[in-house]
């Protein structure tokens, strides 16, 4: 039996590339195809079943505020406010991917910014019930900007749900910026996508 799966490009796990302007060189295994954006087109998987998939673009928005600027995916709800001279901005879905960016108006090292940070969200998610392992914390790596950064990882779990948050830090002009980027385990796949998005672009 064939399936058809209509797929968006920034959904699949496999690796494309812009080959014209509506076309997309996607790998999917050891096979390389031709996809046309908006187009159905049959491919093999790597288990050798014949699926039909097509590309479409998810519409990027960009943010941007004194010492954070960043893209994001439409699909995320985005807002921001200012409390006590510090702002912040968050973009989540509808399921447990959430970014956070804090900026505060003043200085403070990269670790103590983390550790502040993670230690208020533990408290808060004890409040609801959460669970920790005993490694609950760790380093944890990722691309910013093109560099990759170290920062800290917590672990947890609310219900069935194991969650994991991570947190880096940076100074720029006097301020401090925070990033949290948060999602279950289920959805982890999936908010990569979008974690990307964003931490590529930011500046």
């Amino acid at each position: 039996m064939k399936l058809t799966h209509v797929i968006s490009l920034m959904t699949l796990s496999l690796v494309a590339g812009l080959a014209q302007a509506s076309d997309y060189e996607v790998r999917l295994g050891n096979k390389t195809y031709v996809l046309t954006e908006g187009e159905l087109t049959k491919v093999l998987t790597p288990k050798g079943e014949e699926v039909e998939i097509s590309v479409t673009r998810i519409p990027i928005l960009a943010f941007s505020t004194e010492g954070l600027t960043f893209d994001y995916s439409s699909d995320m709800k985005l807002e921001s406010e200012t409390e006590l001279g510090v702002e912040t901005v968050t973009a989540e879905t509808e399921n447990s991917t959430l970014f956070l960016g804090q900026i505060f108006p003043y200085e403070l090292s990269p670790k103590e910014a983390i550790d502040v940070m993670l230690g208020g969200m533990q408290q808060e998610f004890q409040g609801f019930g959460a669970t920790f392992p005993e490694d609950r914390l760790s380093a944890s790596r990722r691309n910013i900007s093109g560099k990759e950064t170290t920062g800290k990882k917590l672990k947890f779990s609310l219900g069935d749900l194991r969650h994991e948050t991570e947190a880096y830090a940076f100074q720029r002009a006097g301020k401090t910026i925070v990033l949290i980027f948060q999602a279950d385990h289920e959805d982890r796949e999936e908010a990569e996508t979008y974690f990307k998005i964003i931490a590529d672009s930011i500046r």
